[in-house]
């Protein structure tokens, strides 16, 4: 049996799977009728109420039918009123003591919406009605411009390709464009198909990526590629065919594309429903392979724990994730080594966990200048002098020092006490618990999760 029989195969029962049924798809409208009736009592008759996202696109997967209705006000509206006006809306859906609301944040603030009552989660988000890229404000405008041209540009049959395409990299951590995952977005996807026709086609153009990698999907003009990657300052870049000054794979990790690569490359040669439905997990496994992992790969795991505040993941992510670079920076700047960090919020707590080889160190060595530098060799044994002694490399000085650090857990304690290091408003290093090899049932699925992500291929 070909590749090709045993792909469509399972792309076809994969398909039913994922396909949301008639009945869902008309009990989303219902929903979207009622958000929109309520909202046709409160929003004024010159601000157009507009369904967007994947349901209004075709292409959700089974299960999540996300409602996103746009309140698009006429151009010229000031952005300041533009958001006040617009949360004030959103938040007048709220009528029952069983309802709430968040606010979220994109460009500018919305309202996510929980009707209990009606058994309905919907974003409300205010933004102005444009006719084209040239007239948005902010980069919400355009999202009502993007379902238009999906509707427009994608056959029914290409809508399930979508669906597919999302699947696939879901189930591969790929999926979402938000800071933490740096994956694709439903719009890429979406792009991807209009722009190769098929899921097969995505993934065989995936598997032969290059480094350098630019398309303007349904434009036929030559591409000037050096203007290109000087614009948008990257080298992966997907122009988007209703904005040209836009790269809608902009937050495309490098990594994440590694990974796209490998998984679209080992799907090809090895065709599996098992490998298109990803690894399967449970909190059993989850626990089981965190305990495995570490003691097979015989590295130290470390925690730091701190409270953040009630904030959107889209804001105390990325502060999360650069005071775990800050760590890293200062461990190697003392030369120990990491093999990797993640990051997580769970239960109101930010958690860094490090992965580390086993260290533990009194001395080492201090580079100094070449020898036939006088002045450089002088300063540097002048600087050095309490050191255990002084050895020569080839033309270079050494100096045997005793360790600021003798392992990575004082190195640790000692950031928490530096406020230099604790730069971000919302991550206070200085309260956190650091601890070693200490599993907490509190966070450990959440980490084990997060380990699978990282090492998972």
């Amino acid at each position: 049996m070909s590749n090709k029989t045993v792909i469509d195969g399972i792309l076809k029962h994969v398909l039913k799977e994922i396909k949301p049924s008639n009945k869902e798809y008309k009990d989303t409208i219902v929903k979207i009728n009622l958000i929109i009736s309520s909202l046709k009592e409160i929003v004024p008759k010159d601000v157009e109420i507009t369904v967007t996202g994947s349901v209004s696109r075709g292409t959700n997967l089974k299960g999540n039918s996300d409602i996103d209705i746009f309140l698009l006000f006429k151009t010229g509206t000031t952005k300041d009123y533009l958001e006040r006006v617009g949360l004030k809306y959103g938040k007048a859906l709220v009528k029952n003591k069983s309802d709430s609301y968040e606010i979220k944040y994109a460009e500018h603030p919305y309202v996510r919406v929980f009707l209990k009552s009606l058994n309905i989660k919907a974003d409300i988000v205010p933004a102005l009605k444009i006719q084209s890229a040239e007239q948005l404000a902010t980069a919400v405008d355009r999202t009502p411009l993007h379902t238009t041209f999906i509707n427009e540009k994608l056959k029914e049959k290409q809508k399930d390709e979508v669906r597919l395409l999302k699947y696939f990299l879901k189930n591969h951590f790929l999926y979402g464009a938000e800071t933490k995952t740096s994956g694709f977005s439903g719009y890429l996807c979406e792009v991807l198909i209009y722009n190769f026709g098929t899921f097969l086609n995505v993934l065989k153009w995936g598997s032969a990526l290059s480094d350098k990698i630019i398309i303007s999907p349904g434009n036929n003009e030559t591409l000037n590629h050096n203007e290109l990657i000087k614009k948008f300052n990257s080298e992966f870049i997907i122009v988007d065919p209703i904005d040209k000054e836009r790269n809608v794979a902009a937050v495309l990790s490098k990594e994440s594309i590694s990974r796209f690569i490998l998984i679209s490359r080992k799907f090809l040669e090895s065709p599996s429903l098992d490998y298109f439905y990803g690894m399967k997990y449970s909190d059993t496994k989850l626990k089981s392979y965190l305990k495995t992992f570490i003691q097979k790969s015989e590295l130290d795991l470390f925690y730091l724990i701190t409270k953040v505040p009630d904030k959107s993941e889209e804001i105390i992510w990325p502060q999360l994730k650069k005071s775990s670079t800050i760590i890293e920076e200062y461990l190697k700047k003392n030369e120990f080594e990491v093999y990797t960090s993640l990051q997580f919020i769970t239960n109101g707590n930010g958690v860094i966990a490090i992965l580390a080889p086993k260290q533990e160190k009194k001395s080492r060595l201090f580079k100094g200048p070449e020898t036939n530098n006088k002045k450089g060799t002088e300063q540097f044994m002048q600087s050095h002098s309490k050191s255990l002694g002084f050895t020569f490399i080839d033309s270079r000085i050494y100096s045997l020092d005793y360790v600021y650090y003798k392992n990575i857990l004082e190195a640790l304690n000692a950031i928490k006490k530096n406020k230099q290091l604790s730069l971000h408003k919302d991550i206070d290093l200085s309260n956190a618990k650091i601890s070693k090899n200490n599993f907490s049932s509190k966070i450990d699925n959440e980490l084990a999760y997060e380990l699978m992500k990282k090492f998972y291929i």
